[in-house]
């Protein structure tokens, strides 16, 4: 991470009582935070998620939210819960007007569609056209831009690209659709110092199954991705992109259960709303409850010299320990490599104990497969089966870490990494996390 650019996150017992929990880059002060709040070119806008239940919680975080006089409210999907007959117009206006109406009049109000909205279960908002679109309550009632399904928004130095993850969005909403072939052209061509995405189920989240999309949002330049369905907070950063876990919008509170590896923040007590703070200096992202305590802090600052997709530490690097074996042999072909054709070598070296050969380095390098899914075919190929066998998650932890440092894993680092993959997450990022760290990097003498 170049020193130009700063994330660190702070949480806070009560407003205004900031303890630092990580610090990733320098030391940093609450003047960072203010320097953005403060900007004469910042933009301030809200999002909420799981909140169209009509219950007294949801004027709560209303009433919050337009305290705060954003230029614009984003939301995480489940807009409204209905039962199976309802008539979505009226709903609609019950639920989210009457309490957004002036954001929903100024076009300035952009849902994003949950499971809820999509009638799983209940009336659903919209429905096919026949003609590869949508129809409905949805489109009649909110003006938003594109097919009102996905589509993106930039506001001074933000760019927010709102998302529909449901199985039903006709354009998918898998890696490969049409919808995140859109997210990846449109995020390329922006020049915004600052992008998200809005959608509805999180990537991550602790003791639950996943369910959410894991799109390489880091390689596509995405700073956060903002999502609902589990109705809490919490904080994750995964690859340098940062999670945001917020259901906490209206509809009861869910149960918070035990912590999982990983997670950053876990809250469960009360009701609130993300405010994010965008100006030329930085992000900052507040969770706020309603009762106005900022329960989570998330600073980003940009530096003069930031290099566009430097994302700050990633989760996965902070734990990793120094290793204790020597130089790896590599000819200077693959020692001179730099950018993704160094990641790729690397690869090689973590997964295969080999250098590349020429024929295959030739051929992942010359393609666009994001080296994320490089390393999961690596790590699940035939070459790998055949070199080491069918691995359960501690025999393939105990193989990375010889192949990566030399050595077995120390228990610290053996209870952490097992229970990432007891996530759930693909066996490739651990793989690319460990190949990317600076002790591999020097190990290997292969540092572009």
């Amino acid at each position: 991470m170049g020193s130009s650019r700063r994330a660190f996150l702070r949480g806070t017992a009560a407003a205004g009582t900031v303890g630092v929990l990580g610090l990733f880059d320098g030391t940093v002060s609450a003047a960072d935070a203010e320097l953005i709040r403060g900007h004469p070119q910042a933009v301030v806008v809200a999002l909420l998620g799981d909140y169209g239940s009509g219950d007294p919680a949801e004027q709560a975080v209303a009433d919050l939210i337009h305290g705060w006089n954003p230029e614009a409210i984003f939301t995480m999907g489940d807009n409204v819960y209905s039962g199976d007959g309802a008539d979505t117009y009226k709903i609609l206006q019950r639920r989210v007007v009457d309490y957004y109406r002036r954001f929903v009049d100024s076009a300035t109000f952009y849902p994003s569609l949950g499971n809820h909205d999509w009638g799983d279960p209940g009336t659903p908002l919209l429905r096919a056209d026949g003609r590869g679109g949508t129809t409905g309550a949805w489109h009649d009632t909110f003006d938003l831009p594109g097919n009102g399904r996905y589509y993106d928004v930039r506001i001074g130095p933000l760019h927010a690209f709102v998302l529909d993850d449901y199985y039903l969005e006709p354009d998918g909403h898998l890696v490969g659709s049409k919808q995140a072939r859109w997210l990846e052209r449109a995020s390329a061509a922006s020049d915004a110092p600052f992008k998200f995405v809005v959608h509805h189920y999180a990537p991550y989240v602790s003791g639950r199954p996943h369910m959410g999309i894991r799109w390489p949002f880091g390689e596509w330049g995405i700073d956060v991705s903002f999502a609902g369905h589990w109705h809490r907070y919490e904080h994750w950063q995964v690859d340098g992109v940062h999670y945001v876990v917020n259901g906490l919008g209206g509809a009861p509170i869910g149960w918070l259960g035990a912590g999982t590896p990983g997670a950053r923040k876990r809250y469960a007590a009360n009701h609130g709303a993300s405010r994010l703070t965008v100006s030329p200096e930085g992000a900052l992202i507040e969770f706020v409850t309603v009762d106005d305590t900022v329960v989570d802090t998330i600073v980003i600052t940009f530096g003069a010299g930031a290099k566009k997709g430097d994302k700050g530490q990633s989760m996965v690097e902070a734990p990793l320990p120094n290793g204790q074996g020597g130089p790896i042999d590599v000819s200077h072909t693959y020692r001179s490599a730099t950018g993704r054709d160094a990641t790729i070598a690397r690869l090689y070296l973590a997964v295969f104990q080999r250098q590349p050969d020429r024929a295959g380095f030739d051929y992942w390098t010359g393609g666009s497969v994001p080296t994320a899914a490089i390393a999961a075919y690596f790590a699940h190929s035939p070459e790998f089966l055949s070199r080491y066998g069918s691995l359960a998650d501690a025999p393939f932890l105990e193989q990375v870490y010889q192949n990566v440092l030399g050595r077995q894993p120390d228990r610290a680092g053996r209870e952490y990494w097992l229970g990432i993959l007891a996530l759930g997450v693909e066996r490739g990022e651990v793989v690319l996390a460990f190949s990317e760290s600076a002790e591999f990097r020097r190990r290997a003498g292969i540092t572009g």
